[in-house]
Order: C-alpha cells, then structure tokens, then sequence
C-alpha cells in the first residue's frame, strides 16, 4: 500500500489520471453522464471543457475527489477509518 502511496503522492499526473479514472467510473456506475474528459476537467481544471451534466452529477465528482483524498490522509496518518 505504501508503495501506491508514494506514487500517487510524488507524481501529479498519475494522482490526476488515477482520481479521474476512479471517479469517472464510480459515477458512470450510477449512471452519470458526465464523460472521462469531463471528469477530469471538473476535477482539475484542466480545459474550458463544455460541461452539459446536472448539478447532482458535478457535486459527485467533487464529493468523490473529496471522499478519495480523505481516505488517502486517513491512510497516510495511520488513522482507523470508522466511518
């Protein structure tokens, strides 16, 4: 695990297109219509992509990220996660 850590830590790109590619296919999953590139716009301003998903399906993505990058620092401080 630590391993994957270290990766996702010290290279940017990997982080960004490992975060896109989760998240993409978690809501995909639940049926969004948001695209991959998409995601990763929404994620990481990355284009002045043309976003046409509902407000539901972009507050995913960023609770997603956001959920993503919690369980990451819980990880890396050694915490339990009990929630």
């Amino acid at each position: 695990m630590n391993k994957i850590l270290n990766t996702l830590k010290k290279d940017q790109k990997y982080y960004q297109n490992f975060v896109s590619r989760l998240t993409y296919n978690t809501n995909a999953i639940e049926g969004s219509t948001l695209t991959l590139a998409g995601t990763t716009s929404l994620l990481f301003k990355t284009d002045n992509f043309k976003i046409t998903a509902t407000q539901r399906e972009i507050n995913d993505v960023y609770n997603h990220k956001r959920a993503f990058d919690y369980v990451i620092k819980m990880i890396e401080n050694k915490q339990i996660i009990n929630e």
